[in-house]
């Protein structure tokens, strides 16, 4: 046998035993970690499985549904993550080596480069909506080479569905078409450019009508109520997220990367998705906080540029630096597995915390007011398909608001944990800053007040109201309930509730209503909203949000 084919054979085994021991890694991991926070609520849209959620597009609840039916425990909401990060590795792998010839090696040090970057280590495991949008971009760009190069069909088709899965993995997934489509401009010259994006789409439009028919709640949540008051760390926060996303080793090559010019159109797709993603992220850090793992796409695209690098270093330097770097990774792992630091990462103490809230409900069903995260876990830990979290006046949208499984609830006594403490048997519980008292459930929390028409008369807003209500259940119209206005600064920091009147609605709340109350004297309050409480429970969620000083139309 040749030598040179040995020795590629040699180094693919190696790279084989070298991927295959990453995954047995992170199946260790994945069993030995507590579930995330995060996890747990994709782990309920899988319970409940649907075209769209409030949060995100459906893929990780697929994802995770698969696993669920492999294994249980974390491992049933983990697997696929760990295959999924396997099958993006080996396509990126195949997008580099399509073309062109590479040392014997490179297999092993493109893995060992994919294992150096900061995020891997946590999306090989952690399963979030960022793990079906890394392989379906890695398929994005794999099938792009294709269609740029050769324009074939089968490239285009490829294309078609990775578009598709981006769409359905995460929202901003769609910049990178969009800066494909600038960076590319002879795409428009073939007429299958066209075929692709109208398939794509025709694809998608299972999850546009879910959208339509929950009022473009996602995006709505997304584009404007995400926006909180702004901070002037925001920017710079940003910029540490890049060192997280990407460590300094991995920058050094970026800084190479951006001093040379592309040579095809393709390496221009890349350069100008890895630009445009951090500047279109800079730019919103200046007005919402920007979360690291919203930068990871730019790992398929650099590592693309970077393959002539890779390729040109030494295994043995490589295989130092890999060494070197490695144990810090290794410390991040182990304190994931075991609580021993200050850091709170949202994974350690849910277990201890779900048992003492199961003790001391002693039997009743458990809701949770103002965190859908608490309400996710409890729902992990206590092997329940459903658990309610009851939104407050300042908690934000979340899935919750769509489901209307609380409704089987109805006049039972619950045990509800939270900031409210009102009610029967309350009891607060110091480390972990909530009440929990029992309450006489009612499923009046997701009625919304709708503004038909609003006009300032002597210095008073005088709204002409709706109520709409979700459930199939009627109002009983001999108990009260309250009406308040809350006033908003920045579209979401709640300012104060001011108390109005009571209201003792229809049965079919068919009626429209007429309430009053006097212009804010706060100059800086710039939105207001309706809110409903039914007697002796906390007050449901600020809906809709109207601007002042008159509105005809739902913000």
């Amino acid at each position: 046998m040749d030598l040179k084919i040995s020795n590629k054979i040699a180094n693919n085994k190696l790279a084989i035993i070298a991927i295959s021991t990453w995954v047995i890694i992170n199946i260790i991991q994945s069993v030995a970690t507590p579930l995330h926070v995060d996890e747990a609520y994709y782990w309920m849209f899988s319970k409940h499985l649907d075209w769209g959620y409030f949060d995100h597009p459906p893929a990780v609840a697929l994802l995770i549904r698969i696993s669920d039916t492999i294994f249980n425990g974390p491992l049933g909401v983990r697997f696929m993550a760990i295959i999924t990060q396997v099958l993006t590795f080996l396509i990126i792998y195949k997008t580099i080596v399509r073309k062109d010839p590479f040392g014997d090696s490179f297999m092993l040090k493109l893995f060992l480069v994919f294992c150096l970057l900061p995020l891997n280590h946590i999306f090989g495991i952690i399963t979030t909506p960022d793990v079906p949008l890394m392989l379906s971009c890695a398929l994005f760009f794999y099938s792009l080479r294709g269609v740029l190069e050769k324009g074939n069909r089968m490239s285009y088709m490829l294309w078609t569905i990775a578009m598709s899965m981006m769409l359905y993995s995460k929202y901003h997934s769609g910049l990178v078409i969009l800066i494909t489509l600038i960076a590319a401009p002879s795409l428009f010259k073939n007429w299958k450019t066209y075929v692709s994006g109208g398939v794509a789409l025709m694809l998608f439009i299972p999850h546009i009508l879910w959208q339509y028919d929950h009022d473009w709640a996602s995006i709505m949540y997304h584009v404007s109520e995400r926006a909180q008051i702004y901070s002037w760390t925001y920017p710079l926060e940003y910029l540490g997220n890049i060192l997280v996303v990407c460590n300094p080793v991995f920058i050094f090559f970026l800084i190479k990367l951006i001093r040379k010019r592309w040579t095809s159109v393709y390496e221009r797709v890349c350069y100008f998705v890895i630009v445009g993603f951090l500047a279109f992220f800079f730019w919103q850090s200046f007005r919402v906080r920007v979360q690291p793992q919203w930068l990871i796409v730019i790992y398929i695209p650099a590592l693309i540029l970077m393959r002539k690098e890779i390729d040109a270093l030494a295994l043995n330097k490589l295989w130092r630096l890999f060494l070197m770097i490695i144990p810090l990774f290794i410390i991040v792992r182990i304190f994931m597995i075991w609580d021993i630091l200050p850091v709170e990462f949202n994974i350690h103490g849910k277990k201890e915390y779900v048992e003492l809230i199961q003790k001391d409900a002693n039997g009743l069903d458990v809701m949770f007011y103002g965190n859908y995260k608490r309400a996710a876990i409890y729902s992990w830990y206590a092997g329940q398909d459903y658990t309610h979290s009851y939104n407050g006046s300042i908690s934000r949208k979340n899935q919750y608001n769509i489901w209307e499984l609380d409704s089987a609830y109805f006049d039972k006594d619950v045990y509800l944990v939270g900031v409210y403490s009102a009610g029967r048997g309350s009891k607060y519980y110091e480390e972990g800053k909530y009440y929990g008292n029992i309450i006489t459930y009612k499923p009046t929390d997701k009625l919304k007040v709708k503004v038909l028409h609003s006009e300032i008369i002597d210095e008073h807003m005088v709204c002409h109201i709706k109520i709409e209500n979700p459930y199939d259940l009627p109002i009983n119209p001999q108990e009260k309930h309250d009406v308040r206005v809350s006033y908003f600064k920045g579209n979401k920091h709640v300012i104060r509730l001011e108390p109005l009147e009571q209201f003792a609605f229809d049965e079919d709340l068919s009626s429209q209503y007429t309430i009053t109350f006097p212009l804010p004297e706060d100059e800086d309050v710039d939105m207001y909203s309706l809110l409903i409480r039914h007697e002796n429970l906390p007050f449901g969620l600020a809906y809709y949000k109207y601007s002042f000083p008159h509105v005809n139309t739902v913000k």
